[in-house]
């Protein structure tokens, strides 16, 4: 399955940077691209030696589960919706807390907003996500099917990453779609610390974090100086922030 969804990512940022080109809305910037793809690569191939790591003790974890749950369709709406207002949280706080943040700023880092950015990640992430995830087993949902879900979720959010796409209507008001999350990746003031849903957007509506897109949006984290190359943009975060610590 891994095979088709990297042949389907290749065809899709083909399809891609031809509407972009055909656009000319925005340069391309082939090595922002790729040291996006390749900053992907390298996370990826942690998060998956992490997961097989971590699968044990979401094993443990859910034989000690406070609900046993029947399987069936109201099992997995309720493992889905849980999980997504999980990372929402989790993925608000990445913003919030500085120590998480070292970590979810490698995914901020890129200033073009392409398919490639849905790659770009910390090999850091899993640290700190896997005691959000390990909520889930506690209250009775099977870690193999949360993993499972994780996956799609995963595959979802890396289409989305796209400047090709226009707003969607109605669409934008109920889903996380390429718009939507647009806004979220902008150092706009108005769109700081907005839209932070996975799939659905109803949880920034319930928190009061949603914003539509309105400006153009200007994309890169703050205080990106130095924060390029495979190794740098993924240590020197950490060092910024460890330096705070003692001054």
């Amino acid at each position: 399955m891994e095979t088709y969804m990297i042949l389907l990512f290749v065809l899709l940022m083909t399809a891609e940077t031809a509407i972009l080109c055909r656009q000319q809305t925005r340069p391309l910037y082939l090595g922002t691209t790729l040291e996006n793809i390749g900053t992907g690569l390298i996370a990826l191939t942690f998060d998956h030696g992490f997961s097989l790591l971590s699968y044990p003790l979401l094993r443990y974890t859910y034989q000690h589960s406070l609900f046993g749950m029947e399987k069936g369709s109201v099992y997995f709406g309720l493992l889905f919706l849980s999980l997504d207002f999980t990372e929402y949280w989790f993925h608000r706080l990445s913003h919030r807390i500085p120590l998480m943040w070292t970590a979810h700023k490698v995914h901020h880092q890129s200033t073009v907003f392409n398919l490639s950015v849905g790659l770009r990640s910390s090999v850091l992430i899993p640290f700190f996500n896997i005691g959000f995830y390990a909520i889930m087993p506690w209250l009775g949902f099977d870690p193999a099917d949360l993993l499972f879900l994780i996956y799609l979720q995963g595959i979802y959010q890396l289409f989305i990453h796209t400047e090709a796409i226009p707003k969607l209507g109605m669409l934008d008001l109920i889903l996380v779609t390429p718009s939507v999350h647009r806004v979220h990746h902008g150092l706009n003031e108005e769109y700081l610390d907005k839209n932070f849903g996975k799939v659905f957007v109803f949880w920034d509506h319930l928190f009061g974090t949603y914003e539509k897109e309105k400006a153009p949006v200007i994309y890169g984290a703050s205080d990106p100086e130095g924060e390029h190359g495979l190794l740098r943009c993924q240590l020197l975060p950490v060092k910024k922030w460890w330096r705070k610590q003692f001054r």
